[in-house]
Parts: C-alpha cells; structure tokens; sequence
C-alpha cells in the first residue's frame, strides 16, 4: 500500500458506547462513521443495578456469572443471540466493503 494508510479507509464502524465514540480523526480524513450496536441486549434489566435483577430474577442473575451460555436475559438476549447478531452485522460489513480498508 503506497501512502497513508489511514487515507484509505472509508468507513470507521464504532459502537454506541461513549467510549467508542470515533476519534477526532475521522472529521479530518472526512470519513463516513457508521454505529454499530455491539452491546447486548439487556432487556427488563436494562437501567437496574445488579443487586435489583437479582432480587427479581435470581435464578437468570446466578447463571449469568456462573455460567453465561445458559442463561437468558428476560426480554433480552442470550449470548447465543448476540453472537449470531455480531457475526450478522460484520459479514454484512465485509460484503458492502469488499476490497476496502475497514476499521
């Protein structure tokens, strides 16, 4: 690759994370910034401190940290979901893009 690298790419994907954000960067190489939803969804324990989603669904809380695979977020996710969701999201980019430098 001749040049700047950075020059070649077109799109930053960044998730909707604060700390995600896309560094100041992309406004000067003028790139088109596409947000991409990476975090789980966490459902009616969305908004709740741990210690609230456990004292209603102990059970799904206890499966969370033991054992993450089984357990199933009420109106969320499982991490089966998110996955299938992530590996969606990136082999759609990987077509739009083909032959582009991605970030």
């Amino acid at each position: 690759m001749n040049g700047d690298p950075w020059r070649s790419i077109r799109v930053c994907f960044h998730g909707l994370l604060g700390r995600l954000r896309p560094w100041p960067g992309i406004l000067i190489f003028g790139l088109r910034s596409t947000q991409v939803k990476i975090d789980i969804d966490y459902g009616e324990w969305q908004d709740l401190t741990p210690a609230e989603a456990k004292e209603r669904w102990p059970e799904v809380v206890d499966a969370w940290y033991n054992a993450p695979h089984t357990a199933h977020i009420p109106g969320g996710e499982t991490l089966d979901d998110l996955r299938a969701r992530a590996l969606k999201t990136v082999n759609g980019c990987l077509l739009q893009l083909a032959g582009s430098l991605l970030a």
